[in-house]
């Protein structure tokens, strides 16, 4: 399974453009819905219309709940990428308070009060041709 990790805030407007077409095939279907209610032809072809309308009014709110599933398919995708970047941002400010500890202990250790700095530098400085 491949994972798509792009900008959480770009994820969720893509999702709200989604949820918006949803809302707009919805709106659509309640006003071709409208129409047909109100309509006042009568006989074989109007009945005939009226079940082709209705099969497109089922198809339209079947549309408008797939866009909305997609819309929050999006949304979870977009937290689940938003808690991963918190995570790594998390693990990365741990690395690094890690790196400075590491290098203050060291630090404290090398210029200790037992000159064991001035030592090694002083063993290093020997081996140094003259």
């Amino acid at each position: 399974m491949s994972v798509i990790f792009a900008d959480p805030g770009e994820l969720y407007a893509i999702a709200d453009r989604i949820a918006r077409h949803a809302d707009a095939v919805r709106r659509n279907a309640t006003t071709l819905a409208a129409a047909i209610a109100t309509d006042r032809w009568r006989g074989l072809a109007s009945e005939v219309f009226a079940a082709e309308a209705g099969s497109v009014l089922k198809d339209m709110w079947a549309c408008a709940r797939r866009l909305d599933d997609a819309a929050d398919a999006l949304r979870r995708h977009a937290s689940r990428v938003q808690g991963v970047i918190d995570f790594v941002k998390r693990a990365w400010d741990d690395i690094e308070g890690l790196g400075a500890t590491v290098v203050r202990d060291v630090g404290g250790f090398l210029v200790d009060d037992n000159g064991l700095l001035d030592a090694l530098m002083a063993d290093v400085l020997e081996q140094v041709p003259h």
